[in-house]
């Protein structure tokens, strides 16, 4: 099972997480990819500063079981269990360059940089919008020794806007014994995501204290419904309490590429973010 590790995995990537961990059937024709790249845009509604394109390319250094399994399911929501452990472990992943990134299509040019971590970005990033929708974004890798060049094209989502819940402009805490819900206009989308990310405090590789970012809770909602519900009795199985953990909600739609070449898999995702807030589960 496919996994995004602390050697990668920050509170943008939660975006990334929500398709990070289907699984591959392995077989002589269709090898178990051993190295992985993730590009991901996002552009966002009004009063949501979008995360900046990024990118991450790499492979595991040694074989590791998985670091998330599905806990509950219910065919619409998934509740996470993680091992932080695996996260916390950044020898288990080995950050690849794979050349020059751009992506083609939008607004404004986006040529990723790599920085001293490993992983791409683009600095400077204001978060004006990245499209109105409908484009399509094209993603250029340029390849290394380490990582093939591929091209992946995606039609960029169109605007997303959110009716309900209204985010409050101070602390926001969510009753986890009711159900929560969310709704939005739809724009044509076949699905609307709700992801939960869960913060963690971690001692790090260089032994300083950070963070781990694990997957907590996704749903995938028909977009034409409009609406969405999270059962309560999922929310109750969040990780608490709020003094040592914190939690990301996002409500998004997004469109994505995927391209195997060898043993390589790489996934371009252009995210359109409606809702973004860090609410505390009680």
């Amino acid at each position: 099972m496919r996994t995004l590790t602390q050697a990668i995995l920050t509170r943008a990537a939660t975006l990334l997480a929500l398709g990070a961990f289907a699984c591959d059937a392995a077989s002589s024709n269709n090898p178990q990819p051993t190295r992985y790249g993730s590009i991901s845009v996002t552009s966002a509604s009004d009063g949501i500063t979008p995360f900046a394109p990024r990118a991450f390319f790499y492979k595991y250094a040694s074989s590791t079981s998985a670091a998330c399994d599905e806990y509950q399911n219910n065919g619409t929501c998934r509740v996470w269990q993680c091992d932080s452990s695996v996260y916390s472990n950044s020898q288990q992943v080995t950050v690849l360059s794979a050349g020059a990134v751009g992506v083609s299509g939008a607004k404004q040019a986006l040529d990723l940089t790599q920085d001293s971590t490993g992983s791409y970005g683009l600095p400077g990033f204001d978060g004006a919008p990245l499209w109105d929708g409908g484009e399509t974004l094209t993603a250029n890798v340029a390849g290394s020794t380490d990582y093939p060049a591929t091209t992946l094209s995606v039609q960029a989502p169109a605007p997303l806007v959110v009716t309900a819940p209204e985010v409050p402009t101070d602390a926001w805490t969510i009753d986890t014994k009711t159900d929560f819900s969310v709704t939005w206009k739809p724009n044509g989308a076949n699905y609307v995501f709700l992801a939960i990310t869960v913060e963690t405090p971690a001692l790090q590789a260089d032994g300083t204290m950070g963070s781990n970012y694990t997957p907590g809770l996704d749903c995938a909602f028909a977009g034409a419904s409009g609406q969405g519900t999270v059962p309560a009795s999922y929310l109750q199985l969040l990780p608490k309490p709020p003094e040592l953990v914190a939690h990301a909600l996002d409500v998004l739609t997004f469109s994505t590429d995927e391209q195997r070449i060898g043993d390589s898999d790489t996934e371009l995702r252009a995210n359109w973010l409606a809702l973004s807030a860090q609410p505390t589960f009680q």
